[in-house]
């Protein structure tokens, strides 16, 4: 089953609008009878983007988020390796 996918759209038009996220929810209803049926009980999508980035930033900036994570993360791995009892919650929980 080949799928009603729209043109390709310059990187300055490809941010999601009304039209785009009702032509995504119409062909997904098209294709997935299942995902129709859950899309009818919950309602209308209520995706609200809260800035005018462009797909590429935004992606940029999450796989640059997710990687501050990983190294924070091993620098606390490195630390806690260090000092195993530092870390620890000297409080009783009773």
């Amino acid at each position: 089953m080949k799928a009603n996918i729209p043109p390709k759209t310059s990187p300055a038009s490809a941010r999601l609008g009304p039209t785009t996220i009702d032509e995504a929810v119409a062909h997904l209803c098209q294709v997935d009878p299942r995902l129709a049926q859950l899309i009818e009980r919950v309602g209308p999508c209520a995706l609200k983007l809260r800035h005018e980035h462009s797909i590429f930033y935004s992606r940029l900036r999450s796989i640059v988020y997710q990687q501050l994570a990983g190294t924070a993360a091993a620098i606390l791995a490195r630390v806690n390796a260090l000092f195993p009892t530092a870390l620890r919650n000297t409080r009783s929980t009773s």
